[in-house]
């Protein structure tokens, strides 16, 4: 998101990505077929977590350890574009 004066809402924006997070978790639970009950409580927790992890660091404002979450050819696509790799995705989230 972006204010008038050309800001990015970080919060936001890390808000969204946890949401396309999320979802493509449950897609491949759903497609990964039967599991233990252990197993579906982990990976339950493990999704819950998720976007907290992602909006801790854009509340401390560690766009650095964010960006290194990411592969170097990681790419992070949403509202505000697509990145490539640690150091475009830190960049754009600095902007």
């Amino acid at each position: 998101m972006t204010y008038s004066d050309g800001r990015v809402n970080a919060r936001r924006g890390l808000a969204a990505l946890a949401c396309a997070v999320m979802a493509a978790v449950s897609s491949r639970t759903v497609c990964a077929g039967p599991r233990s009950v252990a197993e579906r409580l982990l990976r339950l927790e493990d999704t819950k977590e998720i976007p907290d992890l992602l909006i801790r660091y854009g509340l401390l404002r560690d766009y650095k350890g964010y960006a290194a979450l990411f592969a170097q050819d990681g790419v992070w696509i949403g509202g505000f574009g697509t990145h490539r790799g640690p150091a475009d995705i830190e960049a754009m989230l600095v902007q």
